[in-house]
């Protein structure tokens, strides 16, 4: 029925690892989950990415956003990349990205 992720016990696709703290358990368990990889582009500083993460993290996990609750983690393999995790009630999400 699915293809197996591996040949010969080799991977075939990447594996990627974040480390996050428990506020992505919430996300994690909710019906549907959005995870996201950031790079940043040249010359930006891995603390405006998170000052910018913030933002959206809060914004999300506002009682008025319709997602279960978001946070972000460092990406173990390349530390200057994040990855995001958003849980969300339904697949069919409202979003207004002009209010972040």
């Amino acid at each position: 029925m699915f293809e197996s992720s591996a040949e010969d016990g080799i991977p075939k696709g990447t594996i990627i690892h974040a480390s996050w703290d428990e506020k992505a358990v919430p996300c994690l368990k909710a019906p549907f989950v959005e995870l996201t990889k950031i790079s940043p582009k040249p010359g930006i500083t891995k603390e405006a990415i998170e000052e910018a993460l913030d933002k959206y993290v809060a914004y999300m996990n506002d009682l008025s956003s319709e997602a279960v609750g978001a946070t972000y983690g460092h990406v173990v393999e390349e530390p200057e990349e994040f990855i995001i995790v958003v849980g969300w009630k339904t697949i069919e999400v409202k979003c207004t990205p002009a209010s972040l």
